[in-house]
């Protein structure tokens, strides 16, 4: 953690029934930081990040970042993205996955992005600045994050492609399990085919 900056978790637990005693609480057990957590029973991409926006209010943060739960944060993760909002001096930082093909290069200007591996600053969600939230409609298709932060473009937003912030999928830095590739190249063609029905709808 960088000297003289404050960090706090925020976790938003998107089950039915709370897992805060059967898995968050001992997953952070001994975390040398403040931890909130938020149950949101509803299931859905846009509930969850929303949830966590909520909590995040309720904190002196001047950025907020988010992370998937299935990834690994590379240690110096946090101020990969910290160091990339004040060089570029934007609104929004997208990171790198790890072993994920490179399409824009580092400083590119980007008119959405994914939230996966995200940083952006508060006022993208404030409610005495954009006041913005991720769409319920796209709670059971994905794509939430995207429609999210093409909503912050056209609000001026400032998006911006780092390769200094950098996270892991669970297998590191050994070459993709075959399923998993499977696994996330339906995933993939499973949320263009609901983009593409709610486009035409």
């Amino acid at each position: 953690l960088p000297a003289g900056l404050a960090l706090t978790i925020v976790v938003a637990d998107n089950n039915p029934v709370s897992q805060r005693e059967a898995y968050v609480e001992p997953a952070l057990r001994g975390m040398p930081w403040p931890v909130v957590y938020g149950h949101e029973p509803n299931a859905g991409y846009s509930n969850a990040r929303n949830k966590a926006i909520e909590l995040a209010m309720g904190i002196e943060a001047d950025a907020l970042l988010f992370v998937d739960d299935d990834m690994i944060v590379d240690p110096g993760w946090l101020a990969a993205h910290l160091r990339s909002l004040e060089h570029f001096g934007g609104d929004v930082v997208n990171g790198r996955i790890f072993g994920i093909r490179e399409r824009f290069p580092h400083g590119a200007k980007l008119e959405k992005c994914g939230a996966g591996n995200v940083s952006f600053r508060r006022h993208l969600v404030d409610p005495a600045g954009l006041g913005l939230r991720f769409d319920p409609a796209f709670n059971k298709t994905g794509t939430e994050d995207q429609a999210f932060f093409r909503a912050a473009t056209a609000k001026g937003a400032d998006i911006r492609q780092s390769d200094w912030p950098q996270i892991f999928n669970y297998y590191g830095r050994a070459e993709m399990p075959e399923d998993e590739g499977i696994n996330k190249m339906l995933v993939t063609a499973s949320m263009h085919q609901n983009e593409v029905a709610r486009v035409r709808a």
